[in-house]
């Protein structure tokens, strides 16, 4: 689990609220794996085209995410362009970076 340093407090982990859903996975890899997918235009327009904006869905119970495999060349890519994202420094550099979670997430999802 992800944790951040709270002024005053320490170190806490990162709580959901309501209107986000919560997965724990031991596997750092598979964890960015699926945030990749998630995040990916094409999982992006099929989550927006089946929720309101303002309410809680319960969509992922019709949403399909393959099972992460890390010896499969698309999976390993789309796990490190997540990473890279995760870290980039400017939007610039992390829109290129979305861009090409978005062809390697087209790969993998179909």
């Amino acid at each position: 689990m992800t944790e951040a340093d709270v002024p005053l407090i320490g170190k806490r982990s990162y709580v959901p609220d309501h209107k986000v859903y919560f997965a724990d996975f031991t596997d750092e890899d598979e964890a960015y794996f699926v945030a990749g997918t998630l995040n990916s235009t094409l999982i992006q327009e099929y989550i927006e085209s089946h929720t309101i904006q303002i309410q809680v869905s319960n969509i992922f119970k019709h949403l399909s995410i393959p099972e992460y495999d890390p010896t499969d060349k698309d999976h390993r890519q789309l796990v490190k362009a997540a990473k890279d994202a995760h870290a980039a420094k400017s939007a610039k550099t992390r829109q290129v970076l979305l861009a090409e979670i978005d062809k390697i997430a087209d790969r993998v999802l179909t």
